[in-house]
């Protein structure tokens, strides 16, 4: 059972193996190509931080629904 973050299941989960993401925590930024990095483990404010000096910001929160 995959946990993230910041989301999981609603009364815990027991029986098989726990997977989390906190230690993958990495971001590359290569401002040349544009091109941004994040790993699972990431915190979206630490994204928006790293991403600072580089221009506008990522955007927060959750795209419109329909």
């Amino acid at each position: 059972m995959p946990r993230s973050m910041t989301h999981g299941l609603p009364g815990g989960y027991e029986g098989g193996p726990l997977v989390t993401t906190k230690r993958l925590d990495g971001i590359t930024i290569e401002p040349g190509t544009r091109t941004v990095r994040v790993r699972a483990g990431v915190r979206w404010g630490q994204a928006v931080q790293a991403a600072e000096p580089y221009g506008p910001a990522p955007r927060r929160g959750a795209p419109p629904t329909r």
